[in-house]
């Protein structure tokens, strides 16, 4: 959608310059009050139409001859004549040149008010913006701060179980060592206690081999070797007598 373009609004004239001012003497006023009473138009093309109603004005105003005091000659009477009329003339021009330099002086003033507001409204902005900035950097170290506590909170933990499992690690080791130790012990004593068990059934067996042997050559038989316990033999190797 196209958006309709304003009308352009005609330039200001002279007679518009002057129903604006209506009873007000164009030297008591500048471009810039008239450009507020009139609502549009340039300051530059306003402070021109001021111009050339004050010269018409001075025009208007600038004394004959009859009003002039009456000098002592006519030369004298033209001369003063001439440079009074001048004085006056640039009188009404250094006025004009003075409004012209006051409306500047006023229309810069109100830029400057305006670039002081405008200044004031982005110090504020900027002002605003820094102090968003700087809750938000509050706000960010600390929950950063939350997350170094937490942090160092869960090292010492893990290091604390790590200390516990080294701890709990070493008595595993020491009981190990312990039971072996232990180990070790039981093996060599039931070793000594096997070899022990077996020297005395050794001893044991050659005591009854002994006492064996003794009885049977305490009492021998008439013509017949007693027999050595768990054999099928004589004492001279051959088989038993009567035997077959």
């Amino acid at each position: 959608m196209v958006n309709a373009s304003p009308t352009k609004q005609a330039g200001i004239t002279l007679a518009d310059v002057r129903t604006a001012l209506g009873d007000t003497n164009p030297f008591d006023i500048g471009g810039a009050a008239l450009r507020v009473r009139l609502g549009r138009g340039s300051l530059e093309t306003i402070q021109r139409h001021i111009k050339s109603l004050r010269e018409e004005q001075a025009a208007a105003v600038r004394p004959a001859d009859d009003d002039v005091p009456a000098p002592d000659n006519e030369l004298v009477r033209a001369i003063w004549s001439a440079a009074w009329s001048m004085a006056r003339e640039k009188t009404l021009l250094r006025l004009d040149s003075l409004s012209v330099q006051r409306d500047n002086a006023l229309a810069h003033i109100v830029t400057l008010e305006s670039d002081s507001v405008s200044l004031a409204q982005a110090l504020d902005r900027e002002m605003e913006l820094a102090d968003r900035q700087r809750q938000e950097t509050a706000a960010f170290l600390a929950v950063q701060q939350q997350e170094v506590l937490q942090t160092r909170a869960a090292a010492e933990g893990f290091a604390q179980k790590i200390e516990r499992l080294r701890a709990e690690n070493q008595r595993i080791g020491t009981e190990a060592e312990h039971h072996r130790v232990l180990a070790d012990r039981d093996a060599q004593l039931k070793d000594i206690s096997h070899k022990a068990d077996r020297e005395h059934l050794l001893n044991q067996l050659a005591e009854l081999k002994s006492a064996l042997h003794t009885i049977q050559n305490r009492t021998p038989s008439a013509g017949v070797t007693p027999k050595v316990l768990g054999s099928d033999k004589d004492d001279d190797g051959s088989a038993p007598r009567g035997a077959g």
